[in-house]
């Protein structure tokens, strides 16, 4: 996102969850003047983040804002996408993952795992 900033994108669009490890959300950033433009459209009120969702967000940029290992300790799917091949051995994970047969069952599964 920031590369693609730098190398001259006026808006560029991401997934909170999967670039943040946050809530569900779509995030734009880029040219304030564009910004702006976006929040006047009428889609804007349909689309926005209720007061739970923004709190979650803003809870998880507070995180990245403390720097990368902060954010990779307190936040679950970055911690665990940090893990090396030792420590996933460690944790026995061939077997939690013979046990999961949900997406949500893999998420709680390996949460359980890790602590």
């Amino acid at each position: 996102m920031a590369t693609a900033l730098k190398d001259g994108c006026d808006l560029v669009s991401f997934s909170g969850d999967k670039l943040l490890g946050g809530p569900q959300a779509g995030l734009v950033v880029g040219a304030q003047a564009l910004i702006e433009k976006l929040r006047r459209d009428m889609l804007t009120r349909c689309l926005r983040l209720d007061k739970t969702m923004l709190a979650g967000l803003e809870a998880t940029l507070r995180l990245h804002a403390l720097g990368e290992d902060a954010a990779c300790q307190r936040i679950p799917v970055l911690r665990m996408l940090a893990l090396t091949a030792d420590e996933l051995k460690k944790l026995n994970v061939e077997n939690v993952i013979a046990d999961v047969h949900t997406v949500s069952g893999s998420f709680n599964a390996l949460v359980k795992a890790l602590h």
